[in-house]
């Protein structure tokens, strides 16, 4: 039967667990921001591993029971949840905030460049049109002038 240790020292652990939850739920939202939510069911299951990895080896090396007990699972899922309702929102915030800034030049150079780029397409539009309708009218004609004129025409005298 395991034995019993200390409230304060229980907390400690409690504590510590917290913080490993919450470094999990980090980690969670930076890789989701960097690849997107196309990765979701991999990630879930990566951070599910990588948790009960933290858990294992935070009891093994530093708990003061020396084995995975319930309430170092429960603080982990409190820092987990602490993460999501409480940082996850201001992370959002940040992140739109810094993809608005670095898509900044990118909005300026469009805005710029769309009006001359515009231009440019409309009169390669037009030349084009230009030289299909120029090619037609000249097939027409060739087809009308396809005989030779009479006095050109030049007859064996054998």
């Amino acid at each position: 039967m395991p034995v019993a240790i200390d409230v304060p020292l229980a907390l400690a652990d409690v504590l510590c667990c917290l913080g490993l939850g919450l470094a999990v739920a980090a980690l969670y939202d930076g890789v989701l921001f960097l690849f997107g939510r196309r990765v979701v069911l991999p990630l879930d299951i990566a951070a599910f591993v990588l948790a009960g990895i933290l858990a294992c080896s935070y009891a093994a090396s530093r708990s003061y029971a020396g084995v995975v007990r319930w309430y170092h699972l429960a603080g982990m899922a409190a820092g987990a949840a602490a993460y999501q309702n409480v940082l996850a929102p201001a992370t959002f915030r940040l992140r739109r905030l810094i993809l608005w800034v670095l898509g900044l030049p990118l909005r300026l150079l469009v805005r710029i460049a769309a009006p001359p780029a515009r231009r440019l397409k409309g009169w390669i539009q037009a030349e084009r049109s230009r030289r299909i309708e120029k090619k037609r009218l000249k097939a027409r004609q060739k087809r009308i002038k396809q005989l030779q004129s009479t006095a050109k025409v030049l007859y064996n005298s054998n």
